[in-house]
């Protein structure tokens, strides 16, 4: 019937079974790779980078988890898009050419392949062609003309090899399968979208986006932004949390509920594990592990590089539990990714960081080792720590409050939260005190109240307000009480005053309330801090012993309220369930920023901006820490009478 085996063959191929496994099951089993691709010649070996699974399970089953809200469950859309911003190790690349080569076995289809440099375009095509040649030499068509130093022509498909940093070349290239790779280091910024723009035509084509990120909000942060951002999950051994491995601690706000997971049904019949959206609008933080190495020094309290070779460890988020490398290997083999934002539909977004590795160098211990030499280069150097070694991007900015984290501090956001959701004006539980925080400009004197818990370390932040003078402070901790949770009003145990401004104003305040229980402070930066370790409480010239002013550490209480109490969670602040409405508070409260310069030292903001409800909490959590420390605050204060 042929005239030739041309045709007989197009045939065979075109109508040819595709193998039951997955293309990383496939690999594991045809893919070969000789030193210059890889750190360990040999067969391909999944288990070696078990997180690169997924995107070679994507490639061939073109489906990911998106949650309804009309019908309330998981449902199964078609991918189009997978971002990883991804770590110096991921091995993501490699896994991107096993997609390419199974395509060439068994499912011919146009290529694009985008890589940075025309010399490292040349290189992949080093690694590709020859290990295609050991899968199937039927692949290739016959003419070693055919196969170029740009282009492959292939069996039934064409290959195109590009320097992405020239987006021109990608005109006139229609191809369903597209692989940016290293995007970071591309000359042109709409590379991603260009690229994008080659597989319209096609009804099932992906895009792979793959690159160590630079700085935030640069090309693959904004990816990665744009999909479903998901972690590699894993269970503690100890206490079952489920939580992914950071380097740092994180405090992180997130919609979904990680410890109430459910069993989905994925089109192919395997059942996955996905976590339980929060209802709309609503949102939850949680805190991420953290790797723990304070305590490998010497006795003379120098960095011991042996001991944080052996000691160091990975700390669940939740029991403590340590997770030494051995362990950590072990979990990264059953850890599954989950996603922890819904994201653009079709779009899957991946961090990838060396903690997952395997290999010796990127080990607890060298991670660790790696960083602390990071910090002695500067912010070049941890810029680089945390783009090659953790896949993130870095940011001048170490930290910066922003409205989303006082909303994630309400009462009854968090899990776990040992504070009921209340309104502002009320105490939300019988408090051990309520601590004023006072700042004081030339025209205004702002104020907030705090409600101290049981444990005399967590606040609940229940009201704040506008006066014209330091005296109308006064007045208020002499005069006004607020309802307490059985109606039951109480009064203003202790306040803090700013006294920058004003001193004379601030003093006199300060000595019409009775018993000392409205005291100046002042907060000390740069060298005069370097004095004050805490906190110092001294006589005010020229008042003999009627008054006494604190000053502080300014930088200490900065961190204290805005890292380790908003973020870092390590004490709690809670907000009323209505202080999204006063957008000029929770403004105040946003405007400090902790910087890191060119030496690669922080420091906070000296000219933040309006920040003046922020110092007034700042004064109620430094004057609490205070007032613990000199066991001045006693029992819970008594509700007082109506009259």
């Amino acid at each position: 019937m042929f005239q030739s085996n041309i045709l007989p063959e197009a045939f065979a191929r075109a109508f040819q079974e595709l193998p039951p496994e997955s293309i990383w099951e496939w690999a594991d089993t045809n893919v070969w790779l000789v030193s210059k691709d890889a750190a360990e010649a040999g067969p391909y070996r999944s288990v070696k980078t078990p997180w690169t699974r997924r995107l070679q399970e994507v490639a061939r089953e073109l489906v990911m988890p998106c949650w309804s809200w009309g019908r309330g469950e998981w449902i199964w859309v078609q991918v189009v898009e997978y971002t990883a911003m991804k770590a110096s190790q991921a091995g993501l690349s490699e896994a991107a050419l096993n997609i390419i080569r199974w395509h060439c076995k068994y499912d011919p289809c146009n290529v694009l392949y985008g890589i940075d440099t025309r010399e490292e375009a040349k290189n992949i095509v080093d690694r590709l062609i020859p290990s295609l040649a050991d899968i199937d030499p039927t692949i290739f068509t016959g003419d070693d003309d055919d196969v170029g130093t740009y282009v492959a022509r292939l069996r039934d498909m064409v290959i195109w090899f590009i320097g992405s940093f020239s987006t021109g070349k990608y005109a006139n290239k229609q191809t369903p399968l597209r692989v940016l790779d290293e995007i970071e280091e591309h000359g042109a910024k709409n590379t991603v979208r260009e690229m994008a723009s080659r597989g319209k035509t096609s009804e099932d084509g992906l895009q792979i986006n793959l690159s160590k990120p630079k700085l935030a909000n640069g090309p693959i942060h904004k990816a990665y932004q744009r999909g479903n951002q998901e972690h590699y999950f894993f269970r503690c051994p100890s206490c079952g949390h489920v939580q992914w491995p950071s380097f740092f601690e994180q405090t992180i706000e997130t919609v979904m509920d990680f410890q109430n997971l459910l069993e989905v049904r994925h089109p192919s019949g395997r059942t996955v594990l996905l976590p339980t959206p929060y209802p709309e609008g609503q949102r939850r933080t949680i805190t991420t592990s953290q790797i723990v190495f304070d305590h490998c020094r010497t006795p003379l309290g120098e960095w011991d590089k042996l001991r944080i070779l052996d000691e160091s460890y990975l700390s669940c988020s939740s029991c403590k539990h340590r997770i030494d490398e051995p362990a950590k290997r072990s979990l990264m083999q059953t850890a599954w990714w989950m996603p922890t934002s819904h994201g653009s539909p079709g779009s899957i977004s991946q961090q990838i960081s060396d903690l997952f590795s395997s290999d010796r160098a990127s080990s607890i211990g060298h991670l660790v080792l790696d960083y602390l030499d990071a910090k002695k280069e500067g912010g070049d150097g941890i810029a680089k720590f945390y783009n090659h070694r953790l896949g993130l991007p870095f940011a001048n900015e170490v930290n910066t409050t922003k409205e989303a984290d006082i909303l994630a501090n309400i009462a009854g956001a968090s899990e776990g939260d040992t504070c009921q959701p209340y309104r502002r004006g009320v105490v939300p539980f019988v408090p051990r005190a309520l601590v004023l925080g006072a700042d004081v400009g030339g025209n205004y004197a702002k104020w907030s109240l705090g409600a101290v818990g049981d444990n005399l370390e967590d606040v609940a932040i229940i009201d704040w307000g506008e006066e014209i003078d330091p005296s109308s402070i006064a007045d208020i901790i002499n005069s006004k009480t607020w309802p307490g949770p059985d109606g039951k009003p109480f009064r203003i145990s202790c306040g803090f005053i700013d006294a920058k401004f004003r001193k004379s104003d601030v003093y006199k305040a300060c000595l019409a309330v009775p018993g000392r229980r409205l005291i100046p402070t002042a907060g000390l930066g740069g060298a005069a801090a370097r004095s004050v370790k805490a906190w110092s409480y001294h006589q005010v010239p020229t008042y003999q012993r009627n008054l006494k002013e604190l000053t502080y550490n300014d930088r200490d209480a900065k961190d204290t309220l805005y890292i380790a109490g908003l973020k870092k969670r390590r004490f709690r602040i809670w907000f009323p369930t209505d202080v999204g409405q006063d957008a000029e508070f929770v403004a105040e409260l946003c405007a400090e920023e902790l910087l890191r310069d060119e030496d690669g030292r922080t420091r906070w903001n000296d000219r933040p901006g309006a920040n003046h409800y922020g110092d007034c909490v700042k004064d109620i959590i430094t004057g609490l820490r205070f007032l613990t420390r000199k066991q001045q605050l006693g029992t819970s204060p008594q509700p007082v009478s109506e009259g």
